[in-house]
């Protein structure tokens, strides 16, 4: 993944991967994404808006490891500008009371990523 980054067609092919079904490639394409938002930050709103929809269903699946590589991509879509941050707050605020226990992980990272 570390020389994939630097690939014209990454960004796109990554999205291709946090919509498919093998926990292996979903992996691959949130810590892709998580790499070019360290590196780059820019992404069209189309594109935001996938990644948190991708994100936010990752969240809740049975891996370990898809759950941990969306949050890092949201932590870092967070970073990158306050109106990141704004947007993903705005998403996840209903899910503060939530009784499923990936949603409360989710809703606990964002509080704590913007000092809440």
């Amino acid at each position: 993944m570390n020389l994939f980054q630097h690939l014209p067609y990454a960004p796109a092919k990554s999205f291709h991967w946090i919509a498919d079904e093998r926990e292996y490639v979903q992996v691959c394409g949130f810590l892709t994404i998580a790499r070019l938002l360290a590196k780059k930050g820019d992404m069209t709103e189309r594109a935001s808006g996938e990644l948190l929809d991708q994100a936010v269903c990752a969240v809740h699946s049975e891996s370990r490891a898809v759950r941990n590589a969306a949050m890092l991509s949201v932590r870092k879509y967070m970073q990158h500008s306050d109106e990141h941050a704004f947007q993903v707050c705005r998403l996840v605020e209903r899910m503060a009371d939530s009784s499923i226990e990936a949603e409360q992980m989710l809703y606990n990272m964002v509080r704590q990523e913007v000092g809440g």
